[in-house]
């Protein structure tokens, strides 16, 4: 005979059992992240947090790498940029020792010209 039709308390029991062992199984898993396992702790945040790998591939998707701007899109941005965070700019000043300004005076020089070499010589 069927286990279901013989023990009528058989499903409320393996529901308990299965319960349970679900609960042991997520103590485990954060005891382990808090003891510091990194792939517990980052598996535990995309289920419980909702977190995800895929952010920085958004933010990509919506912003083209540098590279693929124009000159005059990049003066944009960094003129945006000095509006915009001032402190930032003045930090980044003291930190390095450059200024924007020097990038721009920089990058408006022509490119130094190398001399011809011949491939085959």
């Amino acid at each position: 005979m069927d286990t279901l039709t013989r023990n009528k308390d058989f499903a409320a029991t393996y529901k308990r059992g299965a319960e349970s062992g679900r609960k042991s199984l997520r103590r485990m898993q954060f005891e382990s992240a808090n003891k510091g396992n990194i792939t517990m702790q980052i598996w535990l945040g995309k289920q419980y947090l909702g977190q995800s790998d895929y952010v920085t591939k958004e933010i990509h998707e919506q912003f083209p790498p540098l590279h693929k701007f124009s000159i005059d899109q990049l003066d944009e941005m960094l003129d945006v940029y000095r509006k915009n965070y001032p402190e930032l700019v003045a930090r980044a000043a003291i930190e390095t020792g450059y200024t924007l300004a020097d990038f721009e005076v920089q990058r408006r020089l022509p490119a130094p010209v190398r001399p011809y070499s011949d491939p085959d010589s």
